[in-house]
């Protein structure tokens, strides 16, 4: 089953999303390839800080919105959604914590995606999570999420699957 840790929860997470959700496409299509700047890293982190007091009902959002989103992915995910929730926020605070050098991310986010090689995720779901989370934090930051920080989790998000998918097609 995906997601036993938090960190096996980054990658079911990264591949949980359908292509095509223009949501996620169009705020991240032009930072691809782009560096985080610290100016990004700023915002996604003051965003962070709005999202820790609420994080059991934004994960509860987070899995609401991606199952509507990519219905065929749930059972990827175990029972206990509370659980995962929670798995799901230990790992997003790590990320956040870890944008001031995200290029560290990289070996572990590889590792992971060709660790999870056999639990027929597929890349098509990388969409659909990005936009689950951005849906998320707009719901659950309201005006405090603007165009401008929805960017910046858009592109540490694309940068970290990007990474991703691209190891899961290397053989380790």
């Amino acid at each position: 089953m995906v997601g036993e840790s938090a960190t096996g929860w980054l990658l079911s997470q990264v591949y949980a999303a359908k292509a095509g959700h223009r949501a996620f496409n169009n705020a991240s299509s032009n930072l691809r390839g782009r560096s985080m700047t610290s100016h990004q890293v700023f915002l996604i982190q003051k965003s962070w800080a709005g999202v820790v007091p609420i994080q059991d009902t934004a994960a509860g959002l987070f899995y609401q919105r991606l199952f509507v989103l990519e219905p065929g992915i749930r059972p990827l995910f175990g029972v206990d959604m509370k659980a995962q929730g929670r798995r799901l926020m230990i790992m997003l605070g790590v990320i956040v914590n870890s944008l001031t050098d995200i290029d560290q991310l990289a070996p572990v986010a590889q590792d992971l995606a060709r660790s999870l090689a056999g639990y027929d995720v597929k890349p098509a779901y990388v969409d659909a999570a990005g936009a689950a989370l951005l849906w998320t934090l707009e719901q659950g930051l309201g005006s405090i999420f603007s165009e401008e920080t929805r960017d910046a989790w858009a592109a540490a998000y694309s940068k970290l699957a990007r990474t991703m998918l691209e190891a899961a097609t290397i053989p380790a």
